[in-house]
This record gives structure tokens, C-alpha cells and sequence, in this order.
């Protein structure tokens, strides 16, 4: 069963993710629209959101963290926004969703020929996964002309 997102999820939070994405994501990921981001979230199987609102003035949207099923197990997706990069908000993003499941797998980026709208690199965050005890599967990837990519996986059973 699907939730929903384009009735569960406010028209103020899709806007700023949308933006977050956009800004975060290399150019090849890029949502045109929200009725395009609300059609990717919405093929998200039991999706989770969490979104975390700056408290400054404006209330820009600092992060944004789901977890969904795909092929029966637990995947995960993050976006920091970069004003709030190495500020902590990802490690612990990460780390309560470690405490509640036993397994989180993701893509990742892991080259540095992604780039950005703006023409410049995008900056791969495998490393900082690996720091929180993501194994890299490196016989899984994912290649198309959006996206090139290796599996990520923490789970429990690694890190007893």
C-alpha cells in the first residue's frame, strides 16, 4: 500500500523540497515541477517523511529524510541542505533511523562527474555513510542516464 503523498503532505512542504532537491541533487535528478517530485514520492512504496524547518526568519527547510520499502526491505533517501552541512542534522537523521530498523540501504553517488545546474561538481557523501557504518556494495549499482550509483547498506548484523 502506497501513502499517498500529494494529500498526506502540505503544499508549503512540497514547494520547499522541491527547491532542496533541486539546489542539493545534480542537474540530472532535477524535478521540474512539483507535480513531477509529488509523481517520484508518490511511487515510493510506505514512505516516511521527516522535514526539519530552519528556525531562522524565513523558515527554509534544513533537511529532508524518508525511508520507503523497495523489493521488501528498507531504503532511505536525505537531502541536507547545504547551509546546514556538518552541522550534525545528518548523523543523527541517520541515527535514528539505525535504531529502528536493522536494515537501511541507499544509492550513492560515488564519482566525482556528477554536476550540479549551476555546472559545478557535486560533492559525493559516500564517505561520510561509510563514517556511520555503511558497507558499499560494490557489485550493486545502478547506471542509467540519470544516475550513476552504488548500493549502500547498514545493517545490524555489521555492526555487532
Amino acid at each position: 500500500m502506497k501513502q499517498q503523498l500529494c494529500t498526506a503532505t502540505k503544499e508549503q512542504e512540497l514547494r520547499a523540497l522541491l527547491k532542496l532537491w533541486n539546489a542539493s541533487y545534480p542537474a540530472s535528478l532535477a524535478h521540474e515541477s512539483v507535480d513531477d517530485l509529488i509523481s517520484y514520492l508518490n511511487g515510493l512504496t510506505n514512505c516516511r517523511h521527516t522535514f526539519l524547518w530552519s528556525k531562522e526568519e524565513k523558515g527554509d527547510l534544513s533537511a529532508w529524510f524518508a525511508v520507503f520499502e523497495r523489493e521488501g526491505e528498507p531504503w532511505f533517501a536525505m537531502i541536507v541542505a547545504e547551509g546546514h552541512r556538518k552541522s550534525g542534522i545528518g548523523t543523527k537523521l541517520i541515527r535514528t533511523a539505525q535504531a529502528e530498523y536493522n536494515v537501511l540501504n541507499g544509492w550513492v553517488i560515488d564519482h566525482d562527474e556528477a554536476r550540479m545546474a549551476d555546472g559545478s561538481g557535486y560533492p559525493s557523501p559516500l564517505a561520510f555513510y561509510k563514517r556511520l557504518g555503511f558497507q558499499v556494495l560494490e557489485a550493486t549499482r545502478i547506471e542509467t542516464d540519470r544516475i550513476s550509483a552504488v548500493k549502500i547498506q547498514w545493517n545490524t548484523a555489521s555492526t555487532a
